[in-house]
């Protein structure tokens, strides 16, 4: 993705607060290369169900028979408000995926890699969670929820910020095939607003849980909508 595209996608997801120079001044190309000079903005924290050790991270299947669910937390860059989603294989393209309304909903959706849209273009907690069947509803514990499909045919899903480098990224090992992945954000209006006496606090950091299972194709669904306020919400 090219510098002029990367501004436009980033003023689509810029808050009204934010003024117009701060995203043009920021810009770096977007690449999916190996490169020396830029760091990646990724640091994942091992659950107790996997032993691995090295990067990129490589999980063991769903179907592997473990009792529980495998879950591996990351810290992502997520630059120009989003994090993404891929097939190993695919060379998915997000120039075009950011509308005014898939900002709203949060979710962008390409073929072989889905946008998640973040309230914050800085680093974010994701838990990442592979599941043999479809979850139970638990949006009442999360601020937005949002659902879509994604053809992971290479069998190995990948999870990065928008300008990490996919070569270094985390990887999963799932079924291949239609899988669903289920994003849920919450902390939105923390991050949004973090206190300035509490920088970098856990507490205003945004969460985003990412859960993938097996499941035919279904059309994108949004369970649960967060709307940013204009101002800082009164306490």
């Amino acid at each position: 993705m090219g510098k002029t595209v990367a501004v436009q996608q980033a003023l689509h997801l810029l808050p009204s607060t934010v003024p117009v120079w701060r995203a043009v001044v920021a810009v770096k190309p977007i690449s999916r290369k190996l490169s020396t000079r830029e760091s990646v903005h990724v640091r994942i924290t091992r659950s107790a169900a996997s032993s691995e050790e090295h990067l990129p991270a490589v999980l063991p299947s769903p179907s592997s028979g473990d009792d529980a669910p495998v879950a591996t937390n990351l810290e992502l860059f997520a630059d120009y408000f989003q994090i993404h989603i891929l097939d190993e294989d695919s060379d998915a393209d997000f120039s075009d995926v950011w509308t005014k309304q898939t900002v709203e909903d949060g979710l962008g959706v390409a073929e072989g890699g889905l946008a998640i849209g973040t309230d914050v273009n800085f680093t974010v907690a994701v838990a990442v969670h592979l599941l043999a069947d479809k979850p139970g509803d638990d949006s009442d514990d999360f601020d937005h929820v949002v659902e879509a499909s994604l053809n992971l045919a290479s069998g190995r899903l990948v999870v990065l910020g928008c300008t990490d480098d996919v070569d270094t990224a985390a990887r999963f090992d799932m079924p291949s095939g239609w899988i669903r992945i289920r994003a849920s954000r919450r902390g939105l209006a923390a991050a949004a607003f973090p206190d300035p006496d509490c920088e970098d606090e856990p507490e205003d950091t945004e969460e985003i849980r990412l859960q993938a299972w097996p499941a035919p194709h279904s059309e994108p669904h949004i369970t649960k909508r967060w709307a940013r306020p204009d101002a800082e919400p009164l306490t």
